[in-house]
């Protein structure tokens, strides 16, 4: 969730920041906090401080790219970039880390991502990987990987509408519904995934409905959910889903049982009732 950063601007500052903090109160929702790495550590830690006093915590943003090199294992392959910057993330206070433009399946990159994961797990770190390759069974192994994205998520419909840092934006095609009745029989298969769903503004939620979008809250397995949606207009009791906000709240993060019913066809219908292992609540999610 890019509401904190204005359109065309990439230089973060805590202008932008801290009202999307404030806005976490009442309603227990809140977008992540992604500073770039670039700005200093100083003002992250002032960030994490902030954020802290008013129960939320922050998730730093991470290109791969960027100068520091942390996907260089170095010449004794123990990727010491790669643990100093976690050492310096950690001193912030910052809970964990959103590692992106990862682009390969290469051996070495296979070795960075499993570097991160251990190196967090470490420090208690949380990490949620975009830009990467498909999972296969990494959080089992490293439950601190919250969620990884390796799909074509919601993220897009964002990027076709007012993104101009996007090169390739010509190249970007709208997600239907008919992808996200595919998902869950393919890629939502091998693991979670941080789809980024429920795009709530018509137009960015492409030809899919309102209901659509809250129900892949549901069908869609993310331990870490990253709405696809401005907070303003998310809380907005004005909008047409306000009436849902309550439901949308009670949605659990993770599942415990899942019966895919009849009559889910690849492409064409999924239809899902899922619950978690609360035994205080024992309610049943139908999507």
């Amino acid at each position: 969730d890019c509401c904190w950063q204005q359109s065309g601007n990439n230089d973060t500052t805590d202008g932008f920041l801290i009202p999307p903090i404030r806005r976490r109160d009442p309603n227990g929702l809140w977008p992540e906090a992604l500073p770039e790495m670039r700005t200093a550590y100083s003002m992250l830690a002032d960030l994490s401080d902030y954020a802290r006093e008013r129960g939320v915590k922050v998730i730093a943003w991470k290109d791969t790219n960027d100068n520091d090199t942390i996907v260089d294992p170095g010449p004794t392959g123990e990727f010491k970039s790669l643990r100093r910057f976690l050492n310096r993330l950690k001193a912030t206070g910052a809970s964990g880390v959103k590692v992106d433009f990862v682009h390969g399946e290469t051996e070495d990159l296979v070795r960075f991502e499993t570097a991160l994961m251990e190196m967090s797990a470490e420090l208690e770190l949380v990490v949620n990987l975009h830009g990467c390759h498909k999972p296969s069974g990494e959080s089992r192994r490293y439950p601190n990987q919250l969620t990884r994205e390796a799909v074509w998520g919601m993220e897009i419909m964002r990027l076709i509408h007012g993104a101009d840092f996007i090169l390739d934006q010509q190249h970007l095609k709208p997600i239907t519904a008919r992808h996200n009745a595919i998902l869950p029989f393919t890629r939502f298969v091998l693991g979670g995934a941080d789809y980024t769903p429920m795009a709530l503004n018509a137009e960015r939620r492409g030809n899919t409905t309102l209901v659509h979008q809250m129900a892949l809250l549901v069908l869609f397995d993310s331990p870490l959910q990253t709405i696809a949606e401005d907070p303003h207009y998310l809380l907005d009791k004005s909008k047409p889903h306000a009436p849902a906000l309550d439901v949308i709240k009670a949605i659990p993060a993770t599942w415990h049982t899942t019966h895919l019913l009849p009559p889910s066809s690849i492409g064409e219908l999924v239809v899902m009732a899922r619950k978690t292992n609360d035994e205080a609540t024992d309610t049943w999610f139908l999507a």
